[in-house]
């Protein structure tokens, strides 16, 4: 949906828990990926998935503020 992911890149620092990390390791491992490309994925998937959301929500909005003009 949103196609301007490939911009300049920034590096992401998160803590998680060691079991999680070793899991969510060994599972990309096994499927011939790595942690980077899954969780950046992931991450488009999540922004894909509200932006129509967000965007019914301000349109709401907006349709509301018009209303007391």
């Amino acid at each position: 949906m949103y196609s301007n992911y490939n911009t300049k890149t920034s590096l992401v620092n998160f803590r998680v828990g060691k079991t999680l990390k070793d899991s969510f390791d060994k599972t990309c491992r096994y499927e011939n990926s790595n942690r980077t490309s899954v969780l950046k994925n992931l991450m488009k998937g999540y922004v894909d998935s509200k932006i129509p959301q967000i965007k019914e929500q301000v349109e709401n909005q907006q349709t509301i503020l018009s209303i007391f003009k």
